[in-house]
């Protein structure tokens, strides 16, 4: 590096030093939140592997495997494409915040999209199976991942196939895939029934809590950026910045 610009110089420290406690103490609170935050996602996310793990006894795999594969080969003689080296890459869709839960809806642009319409948690399941169907066609594949079981898929684009098929999309001109082709319902007994919903009533609720948690450290952080801000000589931080900016163009 030519130079090295450091913002320490423009704090006011006597502003800080007076601060010292405040700073400790939010400082901590924030980590305490953030603990507890990953608590319960992490807990949501176990309950999303042990739903996984459920329905598949209650999968009809050869079903599901013949129709991954009639979607993918029926699209790739439409689209004229030839199986290359497979490539997965991974796209992140959606995340949990401190603005709550968001969602990035940029796979729907695809010509064709489908929508996968779940039952007793067969999506995820599905999505596996895509994607192996998918590897040994020869296509490439940008995947997105579950917020709280990145092992898991929510959503994938074929680019050579102007194709995506997603869990959830504002998009309304879409091809629906019901799960319940694929689930043999006769399996499902009344307890496995009975779990399910206790199951995704405790994921609901500890997401909601950790979304709490996130909120709570977005006010704590801005009771920080607060004495931060106040502490910082603006007026000498921008005289330095337009006097690097110049060296830069100069």
């Amino acid at each position: 590096a030519e130079a090295i610009v450091n913002l320490g110089e423009y704090w006011c420290e006597d502003i800080l030093r007076g601060q010292r406690e405040d700073i400790i103490s939010l400082t901590s609170k924030k980590a305490a939140l953030f603990r507890e935050a990953y608590a319960y996602f992490g807990a949501a996310g176990a309950i999303s592997s042990a739903k996984q793990s459920a329905a598949r006894s209650v999968i009809l795999w050869d079903k599901m495997y013949a129709a991954c594969e009639r979607l993918l080969t029926a699209r790739m003689r439409e689209c004229k494409v030839k199986p290359t080296d497979a490539k997965t890459y991974t796209k992140v869709l959606s995340a949990l915040s401190t603005h709550g839960e968001v969602y990035f809806d940029s796979f729907a642009e695809c010509e064709k999209v489908c929508l996968v319409v779940d039952l007793f948690s067969a999506g995820p399941l599905f999505f596996d199976v895509l994607l192996r169907v998918a590897s040994r066609l020869g296509l490439t594949v940008e995947r997105a991942p579950l917020p709280l079981m990145p092992s898991l898929t929510e959503a994938v684009r074929f680019p050579q196939l102007s194709m995506s098929v997603l869990s959830r999309t504002d998009r309304e001109d879409v091809k629906v895939i019901n799960m319940a082709r694929f689930v043999e319902r006769d399996a499902i007994s009344h307890d496995m029934r009975k779990s399910a919903r206790i199951l995704k009533k405790s994921a609901h609720e500890l997401v909601d809590a950790g979304l709490s948690r996130l909120n709570e450290i977005r006010d704590v952080h801005g009771e920080l950026e607060r004495i931060y801000g106040g502490a910082m000589d603006f007026t000498r931080l921008g005289t330095a910045s337009d006097r690097l900016i110049e060296r830069i163009f100069a």
